[in-house]
């Protein structure tokens, strides 16, 4: 429920299901609503780039494919503040959490949401933006993913603040399902050794957080030498640990981890 028009821009990254089907009959049936079906897979993260850089509003509302929105005055409320707030960029929302199967455990995820500005640091430090949450000043055709990117979410929030501030509304707008597919609920070695990656590359990125950065950073690298024991890629993970960790030359247990990992 909304006083102003917009268009519906969907990405569809070679879909083997009935998606790419569904996407086009709504498309014929609403004529603000714009399909593009990719000829190979560009992966989730550079779909989401081509997807913003087909947006031509004034602002930009995100929903992901296990999301959905649950308040139909959502759109409305957080377009009127960003008129009334010209120095702010991005605007977001509490979330309601949905668990399916047996993927229980973070009831107090995003409990500690307010009604208030945050900062970059806060929202960078903690989980505080589900993208499904979020309207944001449109960047028109200028945002661009290093391909180290693995979790576009946060580099995509942190490049929005450079432009404008932030606020959290006291409304509860959009469902996040979460279930054991979730990429960000994963905790397999790839995943981890993405993130690094990413890290390394946001210490450049966003130097105003070099220090949190480079705790994340800290954090995969310890966790990519020490947590994968049999995976054969952790060796080049446990020799660089120990090259910025020097007494690790002296540690026999660390030895014995290697030795280990190794044969």
């Amino acid at each position: 429920m909304v006083d102003f028009d917009y268009e519906v821009i969907v990405g569809d990254d070679c879909s083997t299901d009935q998606t790419g089907a569904l996407c086009d009959q709504f498309a014929q049936e609403h004529p603000n609503c714009h399909v593009y079906h990719h000829q190979k897979n560009l992966g989730h993260v550079k779909n989401w780039e081509f997807v913003l850089n087909h947006c031509k509003g004034e602002y930009v509302a995100m929903v992901e494919g296990d999301d959905y929105w649950t308040d139909p005055h959502k759109l409305q409320c957080q377009v009127d503040f960003l008129d009334a707030h010209p120095d702010f960029s991005l605007s977001f929302h509490r979330v309601q959490l949905v668990y399916e199967g047996e993927s229980h455990g973070e009831e107090h995820l995003f409990e500690h949401l307010t009604e208030r500005e945050y900062s970059a640091k806060e929202i960078y430090e903690t989980w505080s933006v589900l993208t499904s949450s979020v309207v944001f000043r449109n960047c028109l055709g200028t945002i661009t993913f290093p391909k180290e990117v693995f979790y576009s979410d946060i580099y995509l929030f942190l490049m929005l603040m450079k432009r404008g501030r932030a606020w959290c509304h006291d409304k509860c707008a959009v469902a996040y399902r979460r279930h054991q597919g979730n990429q960000s609920a994963s905790q397999a070695f790839e995943p981890a050794e993405k993130l690094f990656r990413q890290y390394r590359v946001m210490e450049k990125a966003f130097p105003e957080m070099k220090e949190l950065t480079l705790q994340n950073e800290q954090h995969y690298l310890r966790l990519l030498a020490y947590n994968y024991l049999h995976e054969p890629k952790a060796v080049k993970y446990m020799l660089l640990y120990m090259v910025k960790h020097p007494g690790k030359l002296f540690s026999l247990k660390y030895w014995r981890r290697l030795f280990l990992n190794i044969f």
